[in-house]
């Protein structure tokens, strides 16, 4: 496991100088483990943020009290994400975060990664991230609109490692179109070369 140890001072050191409050909270989590409708409802994937290796000793409940605390959700979305040997496979590092797995809409839409291509080997856990979105409601018991984005085939050029084992040039990634960055009036999408990164730019 990686040591984070300079990362962890950062918040203290940035409220120092900026003069504003810090707040510690019991739950540790990365930005892109994290989604939320703006609304009350949080959705994340188990295999991310209740993994031992961020949250060991937490139980789901003791994490959802401390989200609801500090991001002010009341409802929660928990998908199945991956084991660590999958998603080192994929080529996935941060245990499935949720920026590569599914995004709110503000329509109240939820977009999700799907593959239709049956020996895709992330299709198992794809189709498990669509039957719980499907069967989820918002804050206020309202169904997602589930709306499908195409997952990329997407081949590594360089040797990575995950911690556990190299990733070879010519592996699959975990390369996805919801993997985007919402800004002040503009939306920075990753694209791929790929047919699919006009209907998914549509």
């Amino acid at each position: 496991i990686p040591s984070w140890k300079n990362d962890a001072a950062i918040p203290a050191t940035l409220a120092g100088t900026l003069d504003m409050p810090c707040f510690t909270t019991p739950v540790t989590i990365e930005g892109g483990a994290v989604e939320v409708n703006g609304t009350g409802t949080f959705m994340a994937t188990e295999s991310s943020v209740l993994n031992p290796n961020r949250n060991p000793g937490l139980t789901r409940e003791a994490v959802e009290q401390g989200l609801a605390q500090y991001l002010g959700v009341s409802n929660f979305i928990w998908l199945a994400g991956a084991p660590k040997e999958a998603c080192s496979a994929f080529g996935d590092g941060t245990d499935w975060h949720i920026d590569i797995a599914a995004r709110f809409a503000p329509s109240g839409a939820a977009l999700y990664c799907w593959s239709e291509d049956t020996s895709d080997p992330r299709t198992p856990y794809l189709k498990q991230h669509r039957d719980t979105l499907e069967a989820a409601s918002d804050e206020r018991g309202r169904k997602l609109d589930c709306v499908a984005l195409p997952q990329p085939m997407i081949q590594s050029v360089s040797t990575v490692d995950f911690g556990s084992g190299q990733h070879p040039p010519g592996a699959l990634t975990d390369g996805a179109y919801t993997n985007y960055l919402v800004t002040n009036g503009l939306v920075l999408l990753p694209v791929y070369g790929r047919p699919e990164d006009d209907t998914v730019r549509a």
